[in-house]
């Protein structure tokens, strides 16, 4: 039997927390194709909570098409197969765009197994529907091959006013489309460098937060876990935020910094290959008794690292990390520097209006603060250890 967590945020709804909960478990693919999600009473069960709370909770993913209700033979409530669209909008309001294109580096079924990119494109999405705002995902097959329209063209094929993007592994053909009129933000931490506008989480201010909060809890040092890919100004980003933290220059502390990962262009590499490799360099240059990690993903890899040499979390080390999603599937719930619930979306959506509208001009960077919220993961240094 599961319980929704509190994270501490007692101001946050109960129906809420349900809803971010059946979130993840959508964006983990647990609902997808002909699975339904378990019926109400059945949920109100499983996490204790009322009938009526999780009720509200669909009834809101319901609003921002996400899930529909099927009614007669084959009824249950199930994970909408054609993204963006029957969605019933809330607002009667008339917003300055009727369409919002959401592009992305691959198809529709790539994107739905991509937890953190599928989160996100809900996020957009219910806040869309708020706004009586359309939105559709894009296909890749039409905007790339030497006679395929352009991004721009596809755009308007579609009426399109704004591009969201999501992921996109050519930056040429976004700025070739904000150079022809539409506008385009990308959503999450990539390609800020580029004159594009984006919405961002905080890495550095996520990252310094994080640290902070351990050495708050009477830790003396804090050792980071990173990614070994130096081209992402992510990573740059949050170690620079972890060696502020610190008050270490660039360069400083190498010793607490543990990298790894495929370097750059290399192909990705395993949660498995990930735990192993910390394993070894954990045995060969033991870490302090607290450890920042540059994400959720890397978070897990240390925790699974440390439990290989007979340690736990959070009685040996404790373990906090930056943008980390998922609060179960079998981890503990992380302690993490994260932005507030929707607040990608919300942000995102409102820059395209702006920018679609004319009230502001290309590139626009919008960076949301991060906040610490506490989990399973850290407790306060014991005097001797």
């Amino acid at each position: 039997m599961e319980r929704i967590k509190t994270m501490k945020t007692e101001c946050i709804p109960k129906y809420a927390r349900i809803k971010k909960w059946l979130l993840e478990e959508i964006a983990r693919g647990r609902y997808a194709g002909d699975k339904s999600v378990p019926p109400e009473r059945e949920l109100a069960v499983r996490l204790r909570v009322s009938p009526m709370t999780v009720r509200r909770a669909l009834q809101e993913l319901v609003a921002e098409g996400i899930v529909i209700r099927r009614r007669g033979r084959g009824k249950g409530t199930f994970v909408r197969d054609i993204p963006g669209s029957g969605a019933t909008p809330r607002s009667a309001a008339s917003p300055a765009i009727r369409r919002i294109g959401a592009v992305h580096a691959y198809d529709w079924e790539t994107l739905r197994t991509s937890p953190v990119f599928f989160l996100t494109f809900m996020e957009i999405q219910a806040e869309c529907s708020r706004r009586g705002i359309s939105f559709e995902f894009l296909p890749l097959a039409g905007a790339s091959g030497p006679a395929a329209p352009s991004l721009a063209e596809l755009a308007r094929e579609r009426g399109c006013r704004a591009l969201v993007v999501l992921d996109w592994g050519r930056p040429d053909a976004l700025i070739e489309a904000q150079d022809a009129g539409i506008p385009v933000v990308v959503a999450g931490p990539f390609q800020e460098t580029l004159p594009l506008s984006f919405v961002s989480p905080n890495d550095f201010q996520g990252a310094y937060a994080a640290t902070k909060h351990l050495l708050s809890l009477g830790f003396p040092d804090v050792a980071m876990v990173s990614a070994r890919k130096w081209d992402a100004r992510v990573t740059h980003d949050r170690e620079a935020g972890w060696r502020f933290a610190l008050g270490r220059l660039p360069g400083e502390g190498e010793e607490l910094l543990y990298r790894v990962g495929r370097r750059s262009g290399q192909p990705g590499q395993s949660f498995e290959e990930m735990a192993s490799e910390l394993e070894a360099e954990f045995a060969r240059r033991p870490p302090p008794q607290a450890i920042f990690a540059r994400d959720g993903l890397f978070a897990r890899a240390a925790a699974a690292a440390l439990g290989k040499l007979g340690k736990s979390c959070p009685a040996d080390h404790s373990i906090a990390c930056a943008g980390s999603f998922f609060e179960n599937g079998g981890w503990p719930r992380f302690t993490s520097a994260c932005v507030d619930d929707g607040a990608i979306g919300r942000e995102v959506v409102r820059l395209a209006e702006d920018l679609a509208s004319g009230h502001l001009a290309s590139p626009v960077g919008i960076l949301l603060p991060m906040r610490v919220v506490e989990g399973d993961t850290t407790q306060r240094a014991r005097e001797g250890r």
